[in-house]
């Protein structure tokens, strides 16, 4: 693991349930308001790790990350696994995803 990759022990918890934030990508303080834009212009493997967090710290729903961010269920689901297998990474594009929405 780098300085750069999430700390697998924080990456997503909450100190106190329902507390309206997580812990992001690098250890910092994760809220509604400081998620990443709806539309990035590009989708750097930090905003991904910062999405997948929201997520697993209970600030977005699946449905409502995936509704934000014009994913599909499939996408986000790869990208929580890059992040558990491989951190930020894993996170990188390669090649451009046939799971996404087409309604833009």
């Amino acid at each position: 693991m780098t300085d750069t990759d999430p700390d697998p022990l924080l990456f997503g918890r909450r100190s106190d349930a329902g507390s309206g934030w997580t812990i992001g990508h690098c250890g910092q303080k994760l809220t509604l308001d400081n998620l990443p834009p709806s539309k990035p212009r590009r989708w750097l493997p930090r905003l991904k790790a910062d999405v997948v967090a929201a997520v697993n710290g209970g600030l977005l729903t699946v449905d409502e990350a995936c509704d934000r961010y014009e994913l599909s269920v499939q996408e986000l689901a790869c990208w929580t696994t890059a992040v558990a297998t491989g951190g930020l990474k894993d996170l990188q594009i390669k090649r451009i995803s046939s799971n996404r929405r087409n309604s833009r």
